[in-house]
């Protein structure tokens, strides 16, 4: 009984004896062939997002600055001579620029503004798409050693970087067709309130970013993995760990949470570039031949853009569907897929995120094309309206004279 009470007095003591712990990483392997290879493209994608993006960013940036701040004057002036004729009433629209006028026909500012504001579109995917290149450091270390070791504040501005940019770069491109939709069909019932209607945009946006990023946003986590556990003496303890930075959503809460991510993130964005698509389609069949050329440019840009969009983040969403499978049936997909899926999520929305700027800029030199087409025919359109006044005063002026006399 002695024996007895001795031992529960050496455990007790053991028991409350303050244990150290002594917390390490596990020993990095070697990464595989299959690891540096995505690393390679990660690092390729950070360079070329970082630079391409930023210099879109300033090249928009100066030209809109410089376009939209600038005076025009205008100064017209009439033919030498003062007899009208019916070869001066058809001279052409550039013969009439170049014969009858001096400068550029005026243009107020707010028509300079409502005219440059799809850039405003194209500089917001810019930006976007820089976010997202430029959480990729926390992202290419991660994938290379296995372990996040950034912290909390970290784990968040990378979700927040990457769930808010797929939101709103697939908006943002949506918004391009109904803007391109809006300049064809509805320009002169809306001429006035672009600018408007560009921050009305952009506070849908960044509602529907919120409504997608916020709920998820508190349950983002850094995830601890014990590895190895071992006491190297009765007073130590050895603990090999690792950390990954994930949101672990509530069952009861994942699949609500899912569902009104993939109809806010994909479905309805796709649904307004097909819509938008077929109209401006329609109204494109209709229209004259240098229009449906300059058009069907600025359409092509705007169709590669949303391809390289929505397929790089469809393996995500398919991800999703299949984790939500697993959690309801408890299915599991094979180790090839899931291995496929994982690449593809990882490197699909880094290759577009550091190539769409090529596109786009194509895109924003085609629609400042248009734009200056659209100046040059409004141009030629006040100077020959007024030679035709002025010819008419001259005329009128000539019959006066002519009566005058007769008189006398």
């Amino acid at each position: 009984m002695e024996e007895g009470l001795n031992s529960s007095l050496r455990n007790a003591t053991w028991l409350h004896q303050t244990v150290h712990v002594v917390l390490i990483y596990p020993p990095t392997a070697e990464p595989s062939t299959h690891t540096l290879v995505n690393t390679v493209i990660l690092i390729c994608c950070l360079t070329l997002g970082i630079c391409g993006n930023a210099s879109q960013i300033a090249l928009q940036w100066y030209a809109n600055a410089t376009w939209l701040h600038q005076t025009v004057h205008v100064v017209l002036i009439y033919p030498p001579t003062a007899e009208p004729s019916t070869h001066t009433l058809v001279n052409t629209d550039f013969s009439c620029l170049c014969k009858n006028c001096i400068g550029i026909c005026p243009f107020d500012t707010p028509l300079h503004k409502d005219e440059f504001h799809f850039q405003l579109y194209i500089c917001l995917l810019h930006l976007v798409h820089f976010a997202i290149s430029a959480s990729l450091p926390s992202v290419i270390i991660d994938n290379l050693v296995k372990i996040w070791m950034f912290g909390m504040l970290t784990c968040r501005s990378h979700f927040i970087f990457v769930t808010a940019g797929r939101t709103m770069a697939g908006w943002a491109i949506a918004l391009l067709f109904v803007d391109q939709y809006v300049v064809l069909a509805l320009w002169k019932k809306i001429a006035g309130h672009l600018q408007a209607f560009f921050m009305c945009s952009l506070a849908m946006v960044a509602l529907i970013a919120s409504i997608v990023l916020v709920p998820s946003l508190f349950f983002v986590q850094i995830n601890e993995v014990v590895l190895h556990e071992e006491h190297t003496s009765p007073n130590t303890l050895l603990r090999i760990r690792t950390f990954t930075c994930l949101t672990r959503l509530p069952r009861t809460f994942s699949p609500y949470a899912n569902a009104l991510n993939v109809i806010l993130d994909f479905l309805m964005p796709l649904l307004v570039v097909l819509v938008m698509s077929r109209k401006t389609s329609i109204i494109l069949a209709a229209a004259n031949g240098s229009t449906r050329l300059c058009q069907k440019k600025i359409c092509i840009c705007l169709v590669v853009l949303a391809t390289m969009h929505f397929i790089a983040y469809l393996p995500h969403w398919i991800a999703v569907f299949l984790v939500l499978v697993h959690d309801t049936w408890q299915l599991e997909a094979p180790q090839w897929l899931q291995t496929m899926l994982g690449d593809a999520v990882l490197l699909l929305p880094q290759i577009t995120a550091s190539t769409a700027w090529m596109p786009a800029s194509y895109l924003s030199a085609q629609l400042c094309s248009r734009s200056y087409s659209y100046e040059m025919v409004t141009e030629a359109s006040a100077c020959r309206t007024s030679t035709l006044k002025r010819n008419s005063q001259m005329a009128n002026t000539d019959f006066s004279r002519h009566s005058v006399a007769v008189t006398l």
